[in-house]
């Protein structure tokens, strides 16, 4: 899988696809003139329905809270990182969606401080390495 940043939100793909996808996606808001909320609700019910048939997979739970933050729905969003968690308790992109949540939120989480962790040191990325190890040393 393959991270993709569109729309204010990074979306997991298949290696390969994310572009193709991610194209897809605004050709079709820009063609048929409807509201990104509009589109990232018909997302978010595509990416349930995708849970369903790989209940063992935390990618669609993950796409779907990120659709579901990108919508406003914040607590809905971390239920489904949270679920991602459960299904794949290492998932590093489960635990990015889910720490950015609850430090946006200014909530306490009693696993922010491990998220935060595995981010810093799993990380390729040197932004999200840096913005885990800054949020980890304000709340250590």
């Amino acid at each position: 899988m393959v991270a993709c940043f569109r729309f204010g939100m990074v979306v997991s793909f298949p290696r390969g696809l994310c572009e193709t996808a991610a194209s897809a996606l605004e050709g079709y808001v820009k063609a048929e003139g409807v509201s990104l909320q509009a589109t990232l609700y018909e997302a978010a019910n595509e990416f349930e329905w995708a849970r369903k048939l790989l209940p063992d997979s935390p990618d669609p739970r993950i796409n779907l809270g990120l659709c579901l933050e990108r919508a406003g729905r914040v607590e809905d969003a971390l239920r489904a990182y949270d679920s991602a968690l459960e299904v794949a308790p290492e998932s590093l992109a489960a635990m990015q969606g889910a720490a950015v949540l609850v430090v946006r939120a200014g909530r306490a989480d009693p696993r922010l401080v491990e998220w935060l962790d595995a981010i810093a040191l799993r990380t390729d990325d040197a932004g999200w390495r840096e913005w885990a190890a800054r949020r980890a040393a304000s709340t250590h």
